[in-house]
């Protein structure tokens, strides 16, 4: 277990600097991103451990952009996994995908308590975990380090909120690309 640890967090180290350092650039390719967001939840579903979590999607049917659909994946998989890992029994997991002229916007959230106030301007910090209390199998706090700098190389953004009522977001906004 404790090698598998290690090997997660350095594979995710691994991936954060070849992003950061320029080395891993998108493959871009048109990907809908309905079809992707699908998959991710799929991917996750399995991860509740025996946990009662109600999945969705929403949002455009055909929400067709140009993305390294690995890439966009990976920050799909981190945001869902996330979810999955820090909300209680019962929460109903979100995700909605809306397209436009401008570009996409994937958002993920959940119907769980939400995160401390403090907590949001660290949460794309490197090795940053809110709860301290959370045990070493809870992640290496390098998840939304890696999904930010996808993001950036993306040219997009990724941002999180606690939402009015209760619950926690993170949205995703990818631009279309200029045609070439």
């Amino acid at each position: 277990e404790e090698l598998d640890h290690l090997g997660s967090i350095s594979e995710a180290m691994i991936l954060l600097a070849r992003v950061e350092a320029g080395d891993l650039k998108p493959r871009r390719a048109p990907t809908d991103l309905g079809e992707l967001t699908s998959a991710a939840l799929h991917r996750v579903a399995p991860r509740a451990g025996g946990r009662t979590l109600e999945f969705s999607q929403s949002g455009d049917l055909d929400a067709t952009l140009t993305v390294d659909s690995g890439m966009v994946g990976v920050v799909l998989d981190h945001l869902l996994d996330n979810a999955v890992r820090h909300t209680p029994a019962g929460t109903r997991i979100e995700a909605s995908v809306h397209a436009d002229a401008g570009g996409a916007t994937i958002a993920v959230r959940d119907t769980g308590p939400g995160i401390p106030d403090d907590i949001l301007p660290h949460l794309f910090e490197r090795f940053y975990r809110g709860d301290p209390a959370r045990s070493r199998t809870a992640g290496a706090g390098l998840g939304l380090t890696v999904a930010r700098a996808i993001m950036d190389a993306h040219a997009g953004t990724i941002t999180a909120a606690n939402l009015p009522g209760g619950g926690f977001q993170i949205t995703v906004t990818l631009p279309r690309p200029p045609e070439l």
